[in-house]
């Protein structure tokens, strides 16, 4: 069974607690999906903001150590899947985990074929 890290937006360039919510709301969806694919979905926004309390926000002093967490889980992986944006659209954060994948050699896939939602279905319901 593979290990798949779940590169995905978090909080986008804003800080719309919705946003952030819809894309947490989608990550969880890419796991499962990753998961239906007979793999190990490893997706540190599902994850991390659970386990440690740390907050993801915009402005948060925590997304600096939750980016670090979120590296060290790439670390135990064996690719790297990109959901939710095209290649050269990536946030801030994706990038520095797709440089990491690049840097340890992982396989890095963006494929909108991977994705079990439109890129423009709205998860949040208001």
């Amino acid at each position: 069974m593979k290990k798949i890290y779940i590169c995905s937006p978090v909080r986008g360039d804003s800080n719309d607690p919705r946003l952030l919510k819809d894309n947490l709301a989608r990550a969880a969806l890419y796991s499962r999906y990753v998961y239906s694919q007979g793999n190990f979905p490893i997706c540190s926004q599902v994850y991390l903001e659970n386990a440690t309390g740390l907050n993801e926000s915009l402005n948060s002093a925590d997304r600096p150590k939750l980016l670090e967490l979120g590296l060290e889980m790439l670390l135990m992986s064996d690719e790297l899947w990109v959901f939710g944006r095209r290649e050269g659209e990536e946030s801030s954060g994706m990038k520095g985990e797709i440089a990491k994948a690049k840097e340890l050699g992982l396989p890095i896939h963006y494929s909108p074929a991977y994705l079990p939602l439109p890129l423009n279905q709205n998860v949040y319901k208001a």
